[in-house]
């Protein structure tokens, strides 16, 4: 979470209303990362409600892959789910990628937009274009075991992470997590989902600048781990 304020107790009342159907023990980590809307407040606020909410914080903003490794760290559970917390992704396939690494062979399963039956929604053509054309690259690279290498929702077997010695802090987790499991051996399972941007966040701009420091990023993750 990043300044989620407006949002954030809607959302979790939804994953909680979903994780309750799953069927299992379940826990929420709800991972704050350097917020200054006052986001962990009210998180802690639900917990109150709900124990199964755990929240973790930390100041300043470090980055998603910083606060997704604080989150693997510090999860309980044999499969471990990772979404945003704006729910761009709903939360109808954060059961399907649970169910499917839970009773599957597979050690990672992942939500694509770029396979048969996923699409983007409210999302603008230029972004469209630009993710399409980096996880065809990165598929490539990484040798096309996946088509969404740079997507956050997914699901993961516990004894993947436990044997990968993750260290980016930024998006390029996603990249470094795949090119590691990858070469030991575990597998992935790509599962169509549907993003759906509602219209404010279309005012967020990805300057020149990021676009520059998450490609140099990316290409000295797969350099390094090739």
């Amino acid at each position: 979470m990043y300044n989620e304020a407006p949002a954030i107790r809607e959302n979790l009342r939804r994953l909680i209303q979903s994780l309750k159907a799953w069927g299992c023990a379940w826990e929420l980590i709800a991972i704050d990362d350097g917020s200054s809307d006052g986001t962990a407040a009210l998180v802690s606020a639900v917990s109150k409600d709900y124990p199964e909410v755990r929240l973790l914080s930390h100041h300043p903003n470090r980055g998603r892959g910083y606060a997704l490794r604080q989150g693997f760290s510090a999860a309980r559970g044999q499969t471990i789910v990772s979404t945003e917390a704006d729910l761009t992704w709903g939360t109808d396939i954060l059961r399907s990628l649970f169910q499917s690494v839970r009773t599957g062979e597979t050690g990672i399963a992942i939500a694509s937009v770029h396979m048969a039956g996923g699409r983007m929604e409210g999302v603008p053509w230029g972004r469209r274009l630009l993710s399409r054309l980096a996880n065809r690259s990165l598929s490539a690279a990484v040798g096309r075991k996946t088509t969404a290498v740079s997507g956050m929702t997914r699901a993961y077997r516990r004894e993947v992470l436990e044997t990968l010695n993750l260290r980016s802090d930024d998006k390029e987790i996603h990249l470094e997590i795949l090119v590691k499991a990858y070469a030991r051996g575990f597998r992935s399972l790509d599962l169509p989902a549907i993003l759906r941007w509602p219209p404010e966040r279309n005012a967020r701009k990805l300057s020149g600048w990021k676009l520059l420091k998450y490609a140099f990023t990316h290409l000295r993750v797969l350099v390094l781990e090739r």
